[in-house]
């Protein structure tokens, strides 16, 4: 009398065809708080969908400073997608990353796979080239000579300071017939001059693809900071992003930075391989903004859609 078979193991999510999920940090070592670049990346079949985990304010011992998703990129029989996350760790020793799940596909037919172990090595700027952390002892206090001229020197100092101040105002003073200082452009003049110098160096090939992401990346954060008073200096696109919205500005436009910005650290960052149409289409969408924000444009104007360069 045949006995019922037990039922199949279940497989593996991880090892599902066409499913593959990596972790990579860079630098694999660094200082106590210097920021880390940890970038997902899952491949999975092209009609599939994936989504990352959103790891919080902290990540284990790690303290995210900036997350976002650049997106996708097809490799044909799979499609690689990829999340970079910028970290710090703020104590020494090898710090464990802990793992993160990546769903696979949507309803009932998705799976859950994790990410691989992972460790960032944490050393003290106080390390030295031995490895231990030492401070130098303290230098024994200086005695001054004794028979210094302290009057002297004194109406000495109070002399080059008042030939210091002297030479300072004849500085100042412009001589007649001088031309007079160029004033700055404005901010809108400044920002398209700077697009069109941009657009018209051989910036926009694979090898120079990321040159060409960065300095379009500064010339929108510049734009931003002198036309709308966002705050961009030493700021993270998100930090850009969240200025943005603090500040109330158009819906459209926040929209537009934060893809602006995302699109520039995709390549910046995660390495995305743009093309050549897409890069010039970035610099039309950056364009666009400035033309749209400035001072003359009317106040009832509505925005079109971004235009679709070629």
């Amino acid at each position: 009398m045949p006995t019922d078979a037990p039922p199949p193991p279940a497989a593996d999510p991880s090892a599902a065809p066409g499913t593959e999920v990596r972790l990579q940090v860079e630098p694999p070592s660094a200082t106590v708080g210097d920021p880390v670049t940890v970038v997902l990346s899952a491949d999975a079949p092209p009609f599939e969908a994936v989504t990352f985990p959103d790891p919080g304010a902290t990540w284990g011992k790690l303290t995210v400073l900036e997350r976002f998703h650049p997106g996708a990129q097809d490799l044909g029989a799979v499609r690689r997608h990829s999340a970079t996350y910028r970290v710090a760790a703020f104590e020494t020793g090898e710090i464990e990353i802990p793992p993160l799940e990546v769903t696979i596909g949507e309803g009932e037919g998705a799976r859950v796979v994790a990410t691989p172990a992972a460790s960032l090595s944490v050393r003290s700027v106080l390390q030295g080239s031995t490895g231990a952390e030492t401070i130098a002892d303290l230098k024994p206090p200086w005695s001054l000579p004794a028979g210094i001229p302290w009057g002297a020197i004194a109406v000495a100092a109070v002399a080059l300071a008042a030939l210091a101040w002297g030479v300072a105002r004849l500085l100042r003073r412009r001589p007649a017939g001088a031309p007079p200082p160029i004033p700055e452009l404005p901010a809108d003049e400044e920002a398209l001059a700077a697009l069109d110098l941009l657009q018209a160096r051989a910036l926009i090939t694979s090898e120079e693809m990321r040159a060409f992401h960065v300095q379009l990346a500064e010339i929108v954060k510049r734009y931003l900071s002198r036309r709308l008073g966002i705050p961009t200096l030493e700021r993270t696109s998100l930090e850009v992003v969240e200025g943005a919205r603090a500040r109330r500005q158009e819906a459209w436009l926040v929209e537009r930075i934060e893809g602006l910005l995302r699109d520039c650290d995709a390549v910046k960052f995660a390495r995305d391989r743009r093309d050549e149409p897409a890069a010039r289409a970035s610099a039309g969408c950056a364009r666009d903004l400035v033309v749209r924000t400035r001072p003359d444009r009317p106040a009832d104007a509505a925005p079109a859609a971004a235009p679709a360069e070629g």
